[in-house]
Formats: structure tokens, sequence, C-alpha cells
């Protein structure tokens, strides 16, 4: 799982990611609530952990523009204050989808963070279309003009992405992070490869390639 952490404490932020990565996910951080935002609005992250008292722009706040801009990952939010009924309330009033008090247990994190991202993956549909393309995620299967797509798992994976972000414009780095966890020159190459291939094989069903080039931009999947 890709993880997002907004917090201003950096020795805390430094304690979350070892802790974190030892569970085998993949954490960045930012320190303040504008950069929070900013990082936030690329669709590579699974789930946010979100800090109420940050440095320039108040945690609640970035949840709710996180909210307008209709950023719709599961956002959990950290707070040193005492727990108490009204601060939860404006946290989920906000857009919050769960809320976590300092001092806590790295095993609690991890089981919130978790049941946040089975609710929302169960929530996506199973089945997604868009652009004359039909694909189930249960049996990884691709269909266009009725007819089956043969896929490899790297052209499925970029396919699934790009129609899971319908109509955004994605940039090269963001897709072969999705899709490797990484951005070098290698996997960025490898992935200039896959994604060829692919939009070849989506041309061939006898319409246009829903995957367009964004001169200078990236590529969006056009529903």
């Amino acid at each position: 799982m890709k993880i997002l952490l907004v917090e201003d404490n950096k020795t805390l932020c430094a304690t979350l990611k070892r802790g974190l990565e030892e569970l085998k996910h993949i954490v960045e951080y930012v320190h303040t609530g504008r950069d929070g935002i900013d990082c936030a609005k690329s669709p590579r992250y699974d789930v946010i952990i979100l800090d109420i008292g940050l440095p320039d722009i108040d945690g609640l706040e970035v949840c709710c523009e996180l909210r307008r801009c209709s950023v719709s990952t599961p956002v959990l939010i950290l707070t040193g204050h005492k727990k108490k009924i009204s601060d939860k309330v404006s946290g989920l009033n906000a857009g919050a989808d769960d809320y976590l008090c300092k001092p806590f247990d790295i095993k609690e994190l991890e089981a919130r963070i978790q049941a946040l991202h089975r609710r929302n993956t169960s929530q996506k549909s199973m089945v997604i279309e868009g652009g004359g393309i039909s694909l189930d995620k249960v049996s990884h299967t691709v269909k266009a003009g009725g007819r089956n797509i043969e896929l490899t798992t790297a052209e499925y994976r970029i396919l699934e992405f790009m129609m899971d972000n319908p109509n955004k414009i994605l940039t090269r780095e963001v897709i072969a992070q999705h899709i490797w966890h990484a951005d070098t020159d290698n996997e960025l190459n490898t992935f200039d490869v896959h994604l060829y291939r692919l939009r070849r094989k989506l041309g061939f069903t006898g319409g246009e390639c829903p995957i367009k080039n964004i001169y200078g931009r990236g590529y969006r999947f056009v529903t």
C-alpha cells in the first residue's frame, strides 16, 4: 500500500515511516498542509494520514480542500488533542474517514489503514467501462467491441489504473510509480514499451484508442 503522511513533527514522521515500511508499505511524507494538498491530488496514494496541527493550514481545512477537489483517497486524521466527540465530529464532517489520537501503537495505526483500504477497495466497481473498453477486475479480462483483448500483466495494470482515473492527465512518472513503485529511467523506458503495445492492441478493436497522448504532459484515458 502506498501512503502519504502529512505531519510536521519530523521525528514522528521518521518513526512512522520506518514502522510502516517494516510492515511492507511505501511511505512518502510532507510537513505542511499546502504540500499535503499538492501531493494528495495525485491518484497514486491508497491512504492519507493527516495531522490536524500543521504549521500553515489546519488539517481539517486540508481535508475539506481535498474533498472539494474531488480527492476520494481515504483520510485518517491524527491529533494530539484529548479525544472528544466534538473533535471527532469535526474531523468526519471535514471529510475524514477515521480518527486516531496520539500517542498510539503502530499496530493500531496499521489496523486502521488496512480497514480503510479494504473499505475503499470494496466500494469500487469490479467491472469498469469506458472508451468502448470493459475491464473485469475479478477475472482480469478486457473486452472491446465484444472481443477479448489479450494483455500482459503490465499492460493490464496500466489500463486498470488509467480506467480507474478516467479523463485525468497522468504523467509517465505517476503511472510507473503505481505499477512498479519506482520512476527510474529504466522503469520509465519499460513503461513506454508496455504503453506502446497496449495502445496498439486497443487500437486494433476497430475504433480509436481511448488512451490519448497529451503532448508534454502525459496521457489521458478518454471515456
